[in-house]
This record gives C-alpha cells, sequence and structure tokens, in this order.
C-alpha cells in the first residue's frame, strides 16, 4: 500500500494509525471497566496490538513526523505538512456547505463584528463565540507551555485598540488553530485534523506504557513544547495518567477529549471532579435515537 501523503484520501499509515487507536481504545476501555466493555477479556492483548500498529507509524515509515513549528502544523497554506497522516479537507471557495469548514467561526470571540487582528498580524472576521475555552483547561497548561503560548490566543488588535484578557476587553481566550487568513464571509479553508502524528506517537507511548520506548514517545512531544521530560519512574497507571493528560494539551479542541475520557472511564473524575460540571444522562453512550426504537422492536 502507498504510504505517500494525498491531501484529503488515506494511506497506509492512515491504515495503521486508525488500528492503533481502535485498539488502544478497547483496551483502555476494558482496563477501566468501561460499561459495555466486557468482552475485553484481556486488555493486554489489545495494549500489544496498540503498540504495534503505532510503533509502524513511529518506526516503519519516514514520511510523517513531528513538525517544529507549532503554527505550521495549522497553517491552510501548509497542505502536506508531515504531522497531517488524514485530514477532513475543504477550501473556502467551496458553493456548499461542508465543501468549506465553519468550525472557526464557533470557536473565534464575537466582537461586534468587527476584524480581528492577532499580534503577528493575521486578521480574521469576528466569529460566533459560541465556544469558549474552560478557564480551569488554560490554566491547566505550564505557563511556558508553546501550545498555550502560541496555539492559544489572549491578546488581540481591534480598530487599533490593544484588547486582552484576564484584566482586558478579551472575555475568553480562543484558540489560533483554526485560523484562515483569507476567510471569505463565513467560509474557510481550515482542514479538520482526524489523525495527526503527534496522536499517534502518544498512542503509542500509551500502549506501551512506562518503558524506555514509551518515555522517548512522550518527552518527543514535551520538548517540543518546551517542556521538561516527564518524571521518571511511574507506575504504569500513573504513566498512562500523565499521557492523558499530555493529549488534553496537545491535541485540545481536535475532537478527542470526549472519546479519550470516555474509553479510560473518566468522565465523572474530570467532569465533575475538576471542572464542576453537572452530568446528566449517560455520560458514555449517545442515547439511542427515537427513531431506531420505533423501526426496531428489539431496542429496548
Amino acid at each position: 500500500m502507498d504510504q505517500q501523503p494525498r491531501y484529503g484520501r488515506a494511506n497506509q499509515v492512515a491504515a495503521w494509525s486508525l488500528l492503533s487507536k481502535v485498539y488502544l481504545h478497547l483496551a483502555s476501555a476494558g482496563a477501566t471497566g468501561v460499561d459495555g466493555y466486557e468482552f475485553v477479556a484481556n486488555p493486554d492483548e489489545y495494549y500489544e496490538l496498540a503498540a504495534d500498529y503505532a510503533g509502524y507509524v513511529v518506526h516503519e515509515q519516514n514520511v510523517f513526523h513531528l513538525e517544529q513549528d507549532l503554527r505550521e502544523i495549522y497553517s491552510v497554506y501548509n497542505t502536506d505538512g508531515p504531522e497531517r497522516i488524514f485530514y477532513i479537507t475543504t477550501h473556502r471557495t467551496g458553493e456548499l456547505e461542508g465543501n468549506y469548514n465553519k468550525l472557526p467561526l464557533l470557536l473565534h470571540p464575537y466582537i461586534d463584528g468587527a476584524e480581528i487582528t492577532l499580534t503577528d498580524g493575521v486578521s480574521f472576521p469576528s466569529g460566533w463565540d459560541h465556544a469558549r475555552i474552560e478557564l480551569p483547561f488554560y490554566y491547566s497548561y505550564d505557563a511556558d507551555d508553546r501550545r498555550r503560548t502560541e496555539l492559544i490566543v489572549d491578546t488581540v488588535i481591534v480598530d487599533d485598540e490593544v484588547m486582552t484578557f484576564s484584566g482586558g476587553d478579551l472575555i475568553a481566550p480562543f484558540t489560533r488553530k483554526f485560523v484562515d487568513p483569507e476567510q471569505q464571509g463565513e467560509q474557510t479553508s481550515t482542514d479538520i485534523p482526524v489523525l495527526r502524528y503527534s496522536d499517534i506517537l502518544l498512542t503509542y507511548a500509551e500502549a506501551v506504557g512506562p518503558t524506555s520506548a514509551g518515555y522517548q514517545a512522550v518527552n518527543e512531544i514535551r520538548e517540543r513544547a518546551g517542556l521538561p521530560e516527564l518524571t521518571p519512574g511511574l507506575s504504569v497507571d500513573e504513566f498512562r495518567d500523565a499521557v492523558l493528560r499530555e493529549r488534553s494539551w496537545e491535541l485540545a479542541f481536535e475532537g478527542q477529549r470526549l472519546f479519550d475520557l470516555r474509553r479510560t472511564n473518566k468522565m465523572e473524575e474530570i467532569l465533575e471532579g475538576e471542572y464542576g460540571k453537572t452530568i446528566h444522562n449517560n455520560a458514555y453512550y449517545y442515547e439511542i435515537p427515537q427513531i431506531e426504537r420505533d423501526v426496531n422492536e428489539f431496542i429496548n
């Protein structure tokens, strides 16, 4: 199978990556006792499979690797970047919604419909302010973490006036992972990451546990972020919890966190314990649509 990247298309590396995440999901859900995963009789077998397939991505190909310029990972002009294993691709000139991307409007602040300019000169229209960063999460980053200092915006310029978060006029910080300087109205060319190399590197670390290979993988991520190496000598559970936390910082706003918390049986611990949320209904599974219940007498 072809390992070369093709814009908007999956290849062999994408297949390895997806398989590694499927096996990691089964392993961690079985190991932590998530309801519905009782069929996972031996989680270690699935951890080994996750390690095998993630290991192919880490060791058996030389097309994909870490991009050291964090902002370049998300540039709309970097469509063949080294971390882009598989992305949902869009373009601002698309005729129908779905051909172009409106996600940035959900994430960017609304400032009276004005043009927002970042401190490096990049500009884009005001958004809808529908999805704000939880401040406990924002402050969970190390103050020197490049994923906070370079990828989360706390200062903007509007009409030649500087607006700042925490003491200024900016209500909340926001991510700059999805910015299109050539945005046309509500239409952007910001692609959505589905499988990114750093995701699979952390998948590999979690699967192999606190081995030298596991530490090396997670420390590659931390080194790029400008952080010291992960504490040595952690137990298996401590190490995997640390990798899970690393995933929250590394993959923030990329649609991974909900599934990570579900597969590790941590919805209550994190949402209620850390964020003070109230969980309604089933936190681990979406409700079965009523139409499916209506047409299938075997669904209770």
